[in-house]
């Protein structure tokens, strides 16, 4: 049974940002099968996740029970960190050279430029002490800091250069960044002057944490653990070279306990300020991306192919909250039905309910390339490395091995028409043959063309039959494999699909090339060179979808008028790779690390968290009188939040550096309406901050003016 309810929305990031209804949702895992980079609590039940790929965004307000999940598919395809002051407030960097901000919880972004002239590709590094001070790095001579939220950015050089991973902060002046060749740099006057501070090792680091200004670690590559108990000045190694896997992430939550995550499951903890570590069975190899520290009853930590576990005993044990059944990919899926479907990759799952619930039946080692159905319990499916053909007429409950004896691997393609003839296909381009249900194969070679490459193989009877393949080849066969006849493409892109609807009306389709024929292939004209497809699946000679990328976005494709126009669906996960629809509108998709997409109407029961419903409770008026001399009232409301009426309150004044210079109110409050006054009788003229933050995760900022 679902344990999670998800609303999903896909994010078009142009000029202006529009949300729109994805008709995609995951099936499997859930919540959702993207890796996880940035995990962050905010307090109570307010928990913020963030994406690499595509600026996956994840919200929940009751601890993980329920997600509203969005994409934004912008200018940076990848984003390799980001970084939140609040549930609402935060910047991201990646491969675009920007940095992004959003003032609502990542239902929208703002890009704004850097300018840093000594940037080579990307930004690696984010970090913002409050809503206007902050850090970002690179693969660049500098690192750049801004004080007004990112607006504008400052360029400060340090030296020797390096590419740097990680940037940590314990106040507006205090600083260190960690990254390539083991190098790690300290500011004492907030990031303009950068001192090197050496180490022993070359392991690239990629987390750096400081708590307090003597207390450091730093974790990176090869199980890298580094210490220092003055500030930096002395690093000491823990442990290296223990494996050649990495650390991604540490946290110390007091002067002794701590723990560190890295890939393949790595759980590291420690009781005595990081001196040793003892290793934590967590129940999985997914590599752990992030931590979260909320208190020792509320730890997060989470990785790749979503997964997100939680412990309530400092670290000791550990709870998955995701359902990541399994970490294989899946390379291929098909449906008999509504209801029964098989999907198979580094498994072979098995769904009665259209794919509400997977049960895996078999693990392998190595892929299931192919699947065909002859039936809800009657399937074959193809082994590449080996060739074997896993067939069961039962469900899954018993299972025949069928192996053709001969050919050379990898095995690409298979397809039975009937308990009786099947051909499947192998790395030197052969197409194996069974007329009598896999017991005997013959083999039959295709007309030898230079260096063709077959990716495909389509029969759509026991007699016509193709395959496509590189330098745009496509042969076609009329006596069921056994001759094979090369046909006239017109290009010579790489050809990753061919399908047919009937004897007449087919096509091929690969990198950057869509082509058809109306005559079984004779000839082939181009339809667009827009897309990259890699696999179709064809309903009748109008009604098409294919998998595939469009300008590097991983897109589902439809046609209704046999593939002269196209109607785009962004997809809510990266690499997927098997695609199978029954109609117009029900169908599945599968791919990277066991993920599973269905279309359909996406429902839910769970409404977003909104930053305006929120504003309706908690609200920040404007200063009063502005410009004001020497003092000003402030007004503000604390509304309940999931009918709790006490929150914590704290409202506090900022200079442009973004130094609190005042702080007016730290304590619970009660719901209602309140006033405060600023005396700023001993302080300069000026334009100053005033933010106030809630326990809720609600944080506003805005702007006075002091004319004396």
């Amino acid at each position: 049974m679902r344990s999670f309810i998800i609303s999903i929305f896909i994010i078009f990031y142009t000029a202006t940002l529009t949300i729109a209804q994805s008709n995609w949702e995951w099936q499997k895992p859930l919540p959702q099968g993207n890796t996880i980079t940035y995990f962050r609590t905010f307090g109570g039940d307010s928990i913020f996740a963030y994406g690499w790929f595509d600026g996956l965004v994840m919200r929940s307000i009751n601890g993980g029970q329920n997600w509203d999940l969005n994409y934004q598919v912008s200018g940076s395809r990848y984003v390799n960190q980001v970084c939140f002051t609040n549930i609402n407030t935060g910047w991201a960097v990646g491969d675009s050279g920007r940095v992004h901000k959003t003032t609502d919880g990542g239902l929208s972004w703002t890009g704004y430029a850097v300018n840093d002239p000594t940037l080579y590709s990307r930004y690696s590094a984010v970090f913002f002490i409050n809503d206007m001070l902050g850090w970002v790095a690179g693969n660049s001579e500098n690192i750049s800091r801004t004080i007004d939220g990112g607006e504008t950015w400052t360029h400060y050089p340090y030296s020797p250069t390096a590419t740097i991973y990680s940037i940590y902060f314990l106040n507006d002046t205090l600083g260190w960044a960690a990254g390539s060749a083991g190098r790690i740099y300290h500011t004492t006057d907030g990031g303009i002057n950068w001192t090197y501070q050496p180490q022993g090792g070359f392991s690239t680091l990629n987390d750096i944490y400081f708590l307090n200004p003597d207390t450091g670690w730093a974790v990176g590559s090869v199980e890298t653990i580094l210490r220092t108990n003055n500030g930096g000045a002395v690093w000491n190694e823990v442990q290296s070279f223990v494996s050649f896997y990495n650390l991604n992430d540490v946290y110390f939550w007091d002067e002794h306990n701590g723990i560190a995550v890295g890939d393949v499951g790595l759980l590291l903890k420690s009781d005595d300020t990081g001196a040793a570590w003892s290793y934590i069975d967590a129940g999985t190899e997914s590599d752990f991306k992030t931590l979260s520290f909320q208190s020792e009853q509320n730890i997060w930590i989470a990785g790749l192919g979503g997964i997100m576990m939680n412990s309530s005993d400092g670290g000791d044990n550990w709870n998955e909250i995701s359902e990541l059944t399994t970490p294989a990919s899946l390379e291929c899926i098909e449906f008999i039905d509504e209801n029964n479907g098989w999907a198979a990759g580094g498994t072979i799952a098995r769904t009665t309910d259209g794919g509400e619930n997977w049960v895996d039946l078999m693990q392998t080692t190595g892929n299931i390339v192919d699947v065909e159905l002859l039936g809800a319990e009657n399937g074959y499916f193809l082994h590449s490395q080996t060739g074997n053909i896993f067939h069961t007429m039962d469900g899954g409950a018993s299972w025949d091995t069928l192996n053709p004896g001969f050919g050379y691997p990898p095995y690409a393609s298979l397809t039975f028409l009937d308990a009786q003839t099947g051909w499947l296909m192998d790395a030197q381009d052969s197409v194996l043959k069974t007329v009598n249900g896999g017991i005997s194969w013959d083999r039959y070679a295709p007309d030898n063309i230079g260096s063709f490459f077959a990716q495909d193989m389509f029969f759509l009877d026991s007699n016509n039959g193709w395959i496509a393949g590189t330098n745009g080849i496509i042969q076609k066969s009329v006596d069921g494999g056994e001759s094979w006849t090369p046909q006239n493409s017109g290009t010579t892109n790489v050809l990753y699909a061919v399908a047919f609807a009937d004897a007449n009306t087919g096509w091929a389709a690969g990198q950057n090339i869509l082509l058809k024929t109306t005559n079984g292939g004779q000839d082939w004209n181009v339809l667009t060179d827009a897309y990259t497809i890699n696999k179709f699946s064809i309903l009748d000679s109008d009604n098409i979808w294919a998998l595939g990328q469009a300008g590097g976005v991983h897109v589902a494709l439809y046609s209704s008028d046999g593939g002269s126009t196209w109607q785009e669906e962004i997809l809510p996960g990266k690499n997927m790779r098997g695609i199978h629809f029954l109609n117009n509108e029900t169908g599945w998709i599968c791919g990277l690390y066991g993920g599973v997409l269905k279309r359909n109407t996406v429902t839910s029961s769970f409404e977003p968290q909104s930053v305006e419903s929120m504003r309706r409770d908690f609200i920040l008026e404007q200063n009063y009188p502005n410009p004001f001399n020497p003092s000003t009232t402030i007004s503000y409301t604390v509304g309940v939040h999931r009918d709790v009426p006490l929150q914590h309150v704290d409202l506090s004044i900022y200079n442009t550096l973004g130094q609190k210079v005042a702080a007016l109110v730290n304590k619970k409050q009660t719901a209602g309406k309140y006033q405060v006054e600023w005396n700023a009788a001993g302080f300069s003229s000026g334009v100053y901050l005033y933010k106030l933050e809630t326990g809720n995760g609600y944080s506003q900022t805005k702007k006075l003016l002091l004319l004396k």
